[in-house]
């Protein structure tokens, strides 16, 4: 059983079913590669792993700082977070409980680092193949730009990349200026030639174009 103090992922499921359902993913024995950058207590994680991910020779890899409720600074408080309860070590040990009550412990890389060591460490190792990739991590633009161009590289072709928190503003008091969305809609124009949105609304879900222009290759 699967502990999880805070829901910030079970209103995606219907759009993350259908999606990965019309491409054969769902509940299949494909081989898939997922890279999860921000990820807290695993609750997107062990969703994949139960339904997507399902063949024993499937991987995630997981990356998260794991710094707690203290990283959220003021709005902590105001989505349920306490310093007790989401201390950070408190958080990763629920996060490692869930990978093994999901009976993955071989099947999930864990990153505990900021996105952007991570995913150069990724690229220096040459571990470059991944068919998802899911992004929630730090919310200011620079950064969600940061790990969405990074991320961009590390996919495969014909790979889907879901962009969280898009409409983020509409459910704070944060700027526009200040959120995901400003990011995401800066990689939605330098990018539109290599993707396809599959889906924009609270998340963004595109497709990497499976023949992309041969300038455009690494």
């Amino acid at each position: 059983m699967y502990t999880f103090t805070v829901d910030w992922f079970s209103h995606n499921i219907p759009s993350w079913t259908h999606i990965f359902d019309s491409l054969g993913w769902l509940k299949s024995d494909r081989v898939l590669q997922a890279l999860e950058i921000g990820t807290w207590e695993g609750q997107s994680a062990c969703w994949l792993l139960d339904n997507v991910c399902c063949n024993s020779n499937c991987r995630i890899v997981c990356v998260d700082t794991w710094a707690g409720a203290q990283q959220y600074g003021t709005a902590a408080q105001d989505w349920g977070l306490s310093s007790d309860t989401h201390e950070g070590s408190r958080v990763l040990q629920r996060f490692q409980d869930n990978m093994l009550a999901a009976g993955a412990k071989d099947r999930v890389v864990v990153l505990q680092q900021p996105s952007c060591t991570a995913l150069a460490g990724l690229f220096s190792n040459h571990l470059n193949a991944f068919d998802i990739v899911y992004i929630d991590a730090s919310h200011y633009p620079q950064d969600v730009l940061t790990d969405a161009v990074m991320a961009w590289k590390l996919l495969n072709e014909g790979g889907i990349m879901i962009l969280d928190d898009y409409e983020w503003h509409q459910v704070t008091q944060v700027p526009v200026e200040q959120t995901p969305k400003k990011a995401i809609d800066a990689f939605l124009h330098v990018f539109v030639e290599e993707l396809h949105v599959l889906v924009l609304g609270y998340q963004c879900i595109v497709q990497k174009h499976t023949s992309m222009p041969s300038s455009h290759r690494v």
